[in-house]
């Protein structure tokens, strides 16, 4: 990271961005692009930690994650929260700046097949938002529902907060 200053290495406190945030973006290659779209998620701290997100079982994204090589292919995720605009000195542009918290990484992704995985993985999502009330989940629903896993391989976080003048 070029301005270790910023950098954050306290995996409590990356885990606390991660779980204060209401979108994560995932990059999937495709052919010469990326494909940058935001997600709703819902985040297992636990070992490297992981990314649960739904999905239409119809798109491009599933297109993409179809013709996926699963020993290879890696996606990216980037999750911030940014928290405001600061300027020392208003009438100067140099001075401005963002106050922002941001986790950046790479993960191996997977699709969920069963049921039990995908009613736990969806219990995680919904925690994210609803907190830890349980949900049930019609077995139709959780049968239709694509369910992915991002199992994280590597991240890095950093921030930026100055005090306004």
């Amino acid at each position: 990271m070029r301005r270790s200053e910023k950098e954050i290495t306290d995996r409590r406190e990356i885990d606390r961005i991660i779980q204060e945030a209401h979108v994560c973006r995932m990059g999937l290659r495709d052919d010469n692009e990326v494909y940058i779209v935001p997600l709703s998620f819902g985040y297992d701290p636990s070992g490297t930690g992981t990314f649960y997100f739904h999905s239409a079982a119809a798109g491009r994204k599933m297109d993409l994650i179809r013709t996926m090589d699963r020993d290879s292919d890696t996606v990216s995720f980037e999750i911030d929260r940014m928290l405001q605009v600061t300027s020392m000195d208003e009438a100067k542009a140099c001075t401005w700046s963002m106050n922002y918290e941001s986790v950046m990484g790479y993960g191996t992704l997977s699709v969920l097949e069963s049921a039990a995985e995908k009613t736990a993985a969806l219990q995680i999502l919904m925690a994210h938002y609803a907190g830890t009330r349980k949900f049930t989940f019609p077995d139709a629903m959780v049968q239709k529902t694509v369910v992915l896993r991002l199992n994280v391989t590597r991240m890095t976080a950093k921030h930026s907060l100055q005090a306004e003048a």
